[in-house]
């Protein structure tokens, strides 16, 4: 990562309960200091995309520090995953700075539905959906080789070689007990054991929350970008950016690419029946907690949209402006 990562909100203890550090061999969770003077605890939803996992430590809240075991939340807390989503929304035009157009999924129609689900449960009515996010148990959470070695060929696209580890920061001895820093910029330990969703056989992230982009994909949807080498520094990943690289239109298409992902036109014979996906998988969300039912609509136009430039498009131009046609460009942050 091509930027400064000493956070002092990344240190232990990350789970929200608790768990041992192998290093320094203290017991800890984030809820230890966090009831109110009559004993209650807060209601927390934590929600993170797939670049979290890449560029942050997203698999910190719900394992061990070292990345071996499983931590289940507290009751009072739900955690969620939106996998194949970027730290935002994109909607960048182009590539550059980067080498892949970005993701193109939106997760801003799932966050819409958990804040609602928030605010009733800590009105005291019906909990949110039970959390969902990667597992080591179900092996949909791994470490990066694993992810380079199940990653489908033949995309024109290389994932990056390792995610962050993010190191023990030691601030002085008076940062834990008095939040004063006489250590700065800190003294670096060992790496904390991050871990990345393991993806499917299409490139998409398995586990967590699926989107509608996952579940009736028209490609392949990531949590990390890389640089171009114009740039500079190309060895660096994005901050914020993931990536996007659509499935061949038709079976001829994909096999002049020895593309081995199945073309659209093998997934949808046709566009009615692309549609007839949507609408059920935009019901499979409502029923689950993560769409709103007055969203379902606009899920659907996006997505239909996305499908009707993707086959309009022609996939030697390397631009990006087809994913986002009639969309207003971002401006992108921490370029």
């Amino acid at each position: 990562m091509l930027q400064e990562h000493d956070y002092p909100a990344d240190a232990f203890p990350f789970s929200f309960a608790p768990s041992k550090d192998p290093v320094t061999g203290e017991t800890a969770s984030r809820l230890d200091r966090a009831r109110d003077a009559k004993g209650h605890l807060p209601k927390i939803i934590v929600a993170n995309t797939s670049t979290e996992f890449w560029n942050r430590d997203g698999s910190l809240i719900a394992t061990t520090p070292d990345g071996t075991k499983d931590v289940e939340p507290a009751a009072n807390a739900r955690i969620y995953a939106f996998m194949g989503a970027q730290h935002y929304v994109g909607r960048a035009h182009s590539r550059a700075p980067y080498v892949n157009c970005v993701s193109a999924t939106d997760h801003y129609l799932p966050m819409r539905a958990l804040l609602l689900a928030l605010d009733r449960w800590s009105a005291g009515g019906a909990p949110p959906p039970p959390s969902a996010y990667p597992h080591l148990a179900d092996g949909t959470l791994v470490k990066v080789t694993s992810y380079l070695a199940a990653f489908p060929k033949g995309m024109g696209v290389a994932p990056p070689d390792d995610n962050l580890h993010e190191a023990r920061l030691d601030f002085g001895s008076r940062f834990q007990t008095e939040g004063i820093a006489d250590r700065i910029p800190p003294a670096h330990g060992p790496s904390f054991g991050t871990l990345v969703p393991a993806p499917d056989t299409d490139g998409n992230d398995r586990g967590g929350v699926r989107l509608i982009e996952l579940e009736v994909p028209l490609g392949t949807h990531t949590g990390w970008n890389e640089r171009a080498p114009e740039t500079g520094f190309a060895w660096a990943t994005a901050r914020f950016d993931g990536s996007f690289v659509p499935f061949a239109r038709t079976e001829a298409e994909r096999r002049a690419r020895h593309d081995l992902r199945p073309s659209l036109q093998a997934r949808y014979a046709t566009r009615d029946v692309f549609i007839k996906r949507l609408r059920e998988a935009a019901a499979r969300e409502v029923a689950a907690g993560f769409l709103l039912d007055e969203d379902v609509g606009r899920a659907i136009v996006e997505n239909t949209g996305l499908y009707d430039r993707i086959l309009a498009h022609d996939p030697d131009d390397p631009g990006c402006e087809y994913l986002f046609a009639g969309v207003a460009p971002m401006i992108r942050r921490g370029r």
